[in-house]
């Protein structure tokens, strides 16, 4: 029988960051901050890396209806798209995450929690590192608070963590 087995996870690696962060990333996915960087070692050439993340963050914007979005990349090896990335169809944005509106308004207290799951299968066991990329609708110039809202207030205002969680599991 063997030790290891398929679907059985491996190893564990955990980012709990408490970087404040502010961005303005554009129409183009843009790294979020090399502060919510997870690195994993494959001990197999052929596991998969499931990935979870769990965004905290106050988005101040014009509208309601102004779209960002979220995903999961690979820095290295090769730097790029994960293998979780949405197929190519038409014009549309490929993501290995998903897109959002501001769920609870739209001022400098208000608070939304992005949470998604992506996977990658590298082929290699050197280290992985992986990081977020977001971007924002083109008419949209509000700013994106990263694990803290723009109000510092003890009413409404918000400091919370990034956490990024990589699993290593058997094929």
């Amino acid at each position: 029988m063997a030790l290891v087995g398929t679907n059985n996870i491996i190893q564990k690696k955990v980012l709990s960051a408490t970087n404040l962060v502010t961005t303005n990333p554009g129409t183009s996915f843009q790294e979020v901050s090399d502060a919510f960087r997870l690195s994993i070692t494959p001990k197999f050439s052929n596991s998969m890396i499931f990935l979870e993340y769990m965004i905290p963050l106050n988005q101040t914007t014009s509208s309601h209806n102004n779209i960002f979005g979220f995903q999961a990349t690979r820095i290295s090896p090769s730097a790029g798209n994960i293998d979780s990335i949405g197929a190519s169809s038409g014009n549309r944005k490929r993501t290995a995450g998903g897109m959002m509106r501001s769920q609870n308004g739209t001022d400098g207290n208000d608070h939304n929690l992005e949470t998604w799951v992506a996977f990658d299968f590298p082929g290699v066991t050197t280290s992985c590192t992986y990081g977020i990329q977001v971007f924002q609708e083109g008419s949209d110039a509000g700013t994106i608070y990263i694990a803290h809202s723009s109000n510092n207030n003890s009413t409404w205002g918000m400091s919370s963590r990034v956490i990024i969680t990589a699993s290593e599991i058997a094929q």
